[in-house]
């Protein structure tokens, strides 16, 4: 649980715990129980820890079952960048955008790839996307537990936001 208090400029976590699932999700064995496995685990976590309504909650999903591509587009107002990152989706995924859940993050650009004969106006934007029907599946087992989930976010990105903001930023960075 991550918490802030007025005034602080970083959240804090307040509360961390462990549920270990019954089956490690990532064994075979483990693929035509998931759901169930996955549910009980989320009802010990609820039995522990439980959700009020004003609280956010975000959902790892597997990287395995995401698609992230790289982008280099022009820096642009949001809405013609909304463009650009659609126009390069249909052309770099090779499914239907219809059939994915998808976003991306344009990552500002600094001076110094202007000045340094680097990108210049051009911006670093990460696309990322997983099959609509995975996402669904997921989703299932929330809602059957009313756990209510506002965001959710690919383990992958969910590292990388770690080392970028928790000092490893130079490293990530390159």
């Amino acid at each position: 649980r991550l918490t802030s208090n007025p005034g602080d400029a970083e959240p804090v976590v307040d509360c961390c715990d462990l549920i270990p699932h019954r089956i490690l999700l990532s064994r075979p064995e483990a693929e035509a129980s998931r759901n169930k496995l996955l549910a009980e685990s989320l009802s010990t976590f609820l039995a522990k820890n439980p959700i009020d309504k004003s609280d956010r909650v975000c959902v790892s999903f597997p990287g395995h079952k995401t698609l992230g591509r790289s982008l280099q587009l022009p820096n642009a107002a949001p809405k013609k960048l909304a463009e650009m990152v659609q126009f390069e989706a249909k052309n770099r995924i090779p499914i239907p955008l219809d059939e994915l859940a998808w976003s991306y993050h344009a990552f500002a650009t600094s001076a110094d790839n202007a000045e340094g004969g680097g990108l210049g106006n051009l911006a670093n934007t990460l696309l990322i996307a997983a099959k609509q029907r995975d996402v669904q599946e997921l989703l299932i087992v929330f809602d059957e537990l009313q756990f209510p989930v506002n965001l959710i976010q690919s383990d992958a990105v969910a590292l990388f936001n770690f080392a970028a903001y928790e000092g490893l930023g130079e490293l990530v960075q390159h």
